[in-house]
């Protein structure tokens, strides 16, 4: 089934209203008493955790731009039911700075439950959620070497792989859940 985004929804009135306010808590932080006698590490730390605040709000006022995206032609469900009804919904969605909340639109059928394309589409974990996953833990190799290696090995071609003791670990967890 194809996805095409709907434009028929007026965007939100200030989707960057709540992130252009962090923002201005962040400048207005870095002139405080408090952040004036820190020291840099400390300070990194906080603006750290403050910017990670600012990319959320910025990347919830994107989303919040965006209109759902609905199915091209009909969606049937795996029984054949044709699920005619659109509905909106909200989604939280854990990111890399973050939750935040995806409008999605679902089709009802009465004594079904709503089928959500997008959410059934391949989205694989791959492209720019796998770079930022290796960019963190390429970080963290860097930052704290040893400590880092005992769970992940870098083969010489670049890739990260988990080490014996890593996979033991994640399948224990992998099979309580």
């Amino acid at each position: 089934m194809q996805v095409v985004p709907r434009r028929t929804a007026a965007p939100a009135p200030a989707p960057y209203a709540a992130s252009d306010a962090v923002y201005g808590d962040v400048k207005a932080y870095l002139s405080s008493r408090e952040a004036l006698q820190m020291s840099e590490s400390d300070l990194e730390r906080e603006l750290n955790r403050r910017g990670q605040e600012l990319l959320r709000k910025l990347l919830q006022g994107h989303l919040d731009q965006r209109s759902p995206a609905e199915a091209a032609g009909p969606v049937e469900g795996a029984d054949g039911v044709e699920h005619s009804e659109r509905r909106l919904h909200d989604r939280q969605l854990e990111t890399t700075f973050g939750t935040v909340s995806v409008e999605r639109l679902g089709y009802a059928h009465p004594g079904h439950d709503s089928l959500h394309p997008l959410d059934a589409s391949p989205r694989s974990l791959q492209g720019p959620a796998v770079s930022a996953i290796c960019r963190l833990i390429g970080r963290l190799i860097g930052r704290w070497g040893r400590l880092t290696r005992a769970w992940v090995q870098m083969d010489t071609d670049g890739a990260l792989r988990l080490n014996r003791s890593s996979q033991s670990c994640l399948n224990s967890l992998n099979s309580r859940a």
